[in-house]
């Protein structure tokens, strides 16, 4: 791969990511009536399910260590509490349905902000959701193994830990990825429903999900990892570069993949890992972004859903980490 080591926006990336998170407070936040934090989907809206929220956070997290300020995050750890069922967290303030991924993507915001024993509690939950089959479990009450539960699950126990089990676990997680979810093009497949029936489709979060687990095996000296990582990462570039696919997919999901790339970048040094981020950024800057609102609803970008929260908050966290060192950004993505 070819492409430039710099950051976009030559030295403006972390003005970029400050009016972008702005925007964000501005459209999706408020204060209750204790003066706490509270995420909505989008201006005037009910309050953000947990996945917006976790990424919200996450990207808070990042916010506050390009600022060397986490008082903002600190708010939004605390208001997790909203969310408590439990020794997890709900799909919804007050209750609701426990999803494995959106409990794993708060438990990895919490190992980047330093929250360790919220990170190890989430990470035992979701990893009682691992099925004999392999893979776990995208709801609590559902047979039906998902892509972005086992790729986050496994992130996460190598984030919070490194002994044999965590590396025991991980693996196992990364086999069903590149077992029964492997496609014809090596990409990674969505889940497996209940009836054992594959949904094909290639996300690219799950793509990136499966290459970030591979660089944090390979750090712990797994043979092969990186080749593995390599190997999926240019796939996943081939592929969603190709129509303009990348383009197209939900921010949020790109977010994942390029944070990945980015992490990819520290064992795997080729410029065109970050080349490919910074694309994305460059084309996010000028024609994702809307001028007056300064949201990234414009010019065709892709979006998740209606909520204004989750696709933002994904696009400010990657000019944030490109705003940072490459090392310390790869130990926040």
């Amino acid at each position: 791969m070819a492409g430039r080591t710099s950051a976009p926006g030559s030295g403006s990336t972390a003005d970029r990511a400050a009016q972008g998170w702005a925007a964000l407070e501005a459209a999706c936040f408020r204060r209750d009536r204790r003066g706490g934090l509270v995420v909505r989907q989008g201006a005037g809206a009910a309050p953000a399910f947990l996945w917006p929220y976790s990424q919200v956070l996450h990207t808070a997290v990042v916010m506050g260590r390009l600022r060397g300020d986490d008082t903002q995050a600190a708010a939004l750890f605390t208001g997790l509490e909203r969310y408590r069922r439990g020794p997890a967290l709900a799909a919804a303030v007050g209750g609701g349905r426990r999803y494995l991924d959106d409990n794993a993507w708060v438990g990895l915001a919490a190992s980047a902000g330093g929250r360790h024993g919220l990170a190890r509690s989430l990470d035992r939950w979701v990893r009682a959701g691992e099925d004999p089959r392999g893979g776990v479990a995208w709801r609590e009450d559902l047979p039906s193994r998902h892509a972005c539960s086992t790729g986050a699950a496994a992130l996460l126990a190598l984030r919070v830990g490194a002994s044999a089990a965590d590396l025991a676990f991980a693996q196992r997680c990364r086999a069903f990825l590149a077992g029964p979810l492997a496609r014809a093009d090596g990409l990674v497949a969505d889940h497996v429903d209940a009836a054992g029936r594959v949904e094909p489709t290639a996300w690219s979060y799950n793509q990136g999900l499966a290459v970030g687990v591979d660089v944090l095996l390979h750090r712990e000296g797994v043979p092969g990892a990186l080749g593995r990582a390599h190997l999926l990462a240019d796939r996943a570039v081939g592929h969603f570069t190709t129509d303009d696919r990348l383009w197209r997919q939900p921010p949020a999901f790109v977010a994942v993949l390029l944070r990945m790339l980015l992490l990819l970048h520290t064992v795997d040094p080729d410029p065109g890992w970050l080349g490919v981020v910074d694309a994305y950024l460059e084309r996010a800057w000028d024609e994702g972004r809307d001028p007056a609102s300064g949201l990234f609803r414009a010019g065709g970008i892709g979006r998740y859903d209606e909520g204004l929260a989750l696709d933002q908050a994904a696009v400010v966290q990657l000019y944030a980490l490109r705003a940072l060192p490459v090392e310390a950004a790869s130990a926040l993505a």
